[in-house]
């Protein structure tokens, strides 16, 4: 099956249009043909759900925000690509390899999780 498996940055900047890459990604959504198939992976959503619940969450239009984010999801995004015991291998492959490529030089030496490269501070 061919279509775009939607990484949590391309759902958020879809979602939000206070962010500078949203009228892009939007306009390429657009630009699909109607058949084409949005997914989303189960990682994904953990991810996305991880972000909501970590975020400081304090007056009620944040709350809804993070609801309006769920339903957004839940609405265009339908198709949910699950992970098995298999799919862990070639997961764990992949996460390793983006790790390698693309993690600070000076990080790279440390056993460290992708987690762990965000500056708690700045979140960068």
């Amino acid at each position: 099956m061919r279509g775009y498996l939607l990484d949590t940055n391309i759902v958020v900047y879809w979602f939000d249009a206070r962010r500078p890459q949203h009228e892009r990604v939007v306009r390429h959504i657009q630009e699909l043909p109607e058949a084409t198939p949005l997914m989303i992976s189960a990682i994904t959503l953990g991810e996305i759900e991880f972000g909501l619940h970590v975020s400081k969450v304090s007056a009620p239009e944040q709350e809804a925000s993070q609801e309006e984010l769920r339903v957004f999801i839940d609405t265009n995004v339908p198709m949910v690509l699950d992970f098995t015991k298999a799919t862990r291998i070639s997961y764990g492959a992949f996460r390793a390899s983006v790790f390698e490529k693309y993690a600070p030089n000076a990080k790279r030496r440390r056993v460290l999780r992708p987690e762990q490269l965000i500056a708690p501070v700045t979140s960068q």
